[in-house]
This record gives C-alpha cells, structure tokens and sequence, in this order.
C-alpha cells in the first residue's frame, strides 16, 4: 500500500507520523513523507529552500522510525507548486492509495470541529482515500467504529476495500450511525442502508450494529475510537463539521481519527 503523510513539520505533524506507524504496524506500507512550498516569487534560490528542509525531513524521520516495522519503507519528498495541485498530482504519480494529514486549524481546540480550508479541499477535490488525525486523537489502533450516514448516496464494494487494507476488522466493532433526518426513510435510503450491511458483513467485522442518532439511547452507546465517512456524502459532512450542530458533538468531541472513503 502507498500511503501519502503530509508534514509541515509541527509538532502537530509529528503526532501524525506517530499514529500512522502505529495503525500500521502490521501493513506492507511504502510512505511517502510529503513536504510542499509555494515556488520562491522574487528571486531564484537555487535548491536553497530543499536545503533548509533536509534537516525538518531527518527530524521527522527519527520521530517515525520507532514506529516502523520491517514491512515498512520511507522516504521523503518535497515540492515547490501550489498545494492541491502538487497533492493531486503526486497521488496520481505514485500510485497512491492514502493520505493521511492533520487538521492545521490554527485555532483548534479541544472542542472544536472546523475543518481549515486546506484540508476541506483536500477531501473533498483529490479523489483519494483520506486519513485525518487531529492532535487530540490517541495513538493506539481503534476497535470501535462509527459509520454515520443518512443513506443519501450510493455505495458499492470498491468504497470499503481500503479498511481492510488499513485495520484488522475482524477485531473491531462497526456501528452505522443512521443521520436520516425522519425515521420513516424512503425506498432508496432503505435499499441504500441494506446494500451498506451486506457490504461491511464481508468484511467480516467482530460484530457489526445499527443504531440512530434519533435514539434516546445513543448518548449512552457511544463508544467510539475512529470513524468512517462518505467524502460524497455532503449533507453528513456538513453536519459533522458544523460547530452548532449536535452531530458534531456526537462524533468529534474525542477528536476521532476520520477515514474519508473516495469513490
């Protein structure tokens, strides 16, 4: 698997490596440690600037080795282009199947759930499975899963493929997180919500349950430690991340770590 780290070399961005290493651990992984500047404007500094880099790309280096195994490998790359553009293009360049980042809100808090524009973007226009970590989420390999939809989109196999690749499911709890806005859902979102079960039963979680965000009974049943998420799936998107709304308390206060599936 190709995995793509995004660093900027914060302390932030170490944490990110920290928990990449530890969720996969296990996984024939090849990182690609992703470092990019806008091109030098008033003059030509002739390999300065990868020069300054260097030794940020060996400190990050030294956090990550601790966490790597012999079925990892590493290297780092830095760019000087436009952000999304130069993200875009190294996914498709490489091959690569995960980009894991963090959250760089610079006014992030324990509470918060806003996304920076950054790193809405990069969920949103690259078509590539995405990993975001916040500063505030654990390094430790989750087990218990929350799939919040509302059953609005289509779905097939290929969307879910990369959690086997990522995670040992069959150690791990799935809950689907109805978000349907009446409980009485339409033939769709019902034919919708049966294709979803069939799908995650074949990836042969622990133990796998519905339950709906309606239910008096959710605050006591959230037990989560990362979740999953439909990058299409805008109406569910815009809830989570909206800093008034309910659903942002109910899925992001511990800072889950969140996979955006791409498809």
């Amino acid at each position: 698997m190709n995995v793509l780290v995004l660093t900027d070399f914060s302390e932030n961005a170490e944490h990110i490596l920290k928990y990449a290493g530890t969720v996969l651990h296990d996984r024939d992984v090849h990182f690609t440690l992703l470092n990019i500047q806008l091109p030098c404007s008033v003059f030509d500094c002739g390999g300065e600037c990868k020069d300054l880099v260097k030794p940020k790309f060996e400190k990050n280096l030294k956090t990550i080795k601790p966490f790597l195994d012999e079925k990892h490998t590493i290297e780092p790359l830095f760019l000087e282009g436009q952000y999304i553009d130069s993200i875009r293009e190294t996914v498709e360049s490489l091959k690569i199947d995960l980009i894991i980042l963090g959250n760089s809100h610079s006014y992030q808090t324990s509470n918060a759930s806003e996304l920076d524009k950054k790193t809405f973007d990069i969920i949103t226009k690259i078509k590539c499975h995405v990993l975001l970590v916040s500063k505030y989420s654990q390094i430790k390999i989750p087990r218990k899963f929350v799939l919040p939809t509302d059953f609005s989109i289509s779905v097939d196999h290929k969307l879910f493929s990369i959690i086997k690749q990522i995670y040992s499911v069959d150690l791990s709890e799935l809950t689907v997180l109805s978000l349907s806005k009446s409980e009485k859902m339409s033939e769709r979102q019902y034919l919708t919500k049966e294709r979803i079960n069939r799908i995650v039963s074949n990836l042969d979680f622990e133990s796998i349950k519905n339950i709906s965000a309606n239910n008096d009974n959710f605050q006591t049943e959230r037990i989560f430690d990362s979740s999953i998420i439909f990058a299409r799936n805008l109406s569910v998107f815009n809830r989570i991340f909206s800093a008034s709304h309910q659903t942002a308390q109910l899925i992001s206060d511990k800072h889950l770590p969140m996979l955006f599936l791409h498809g």
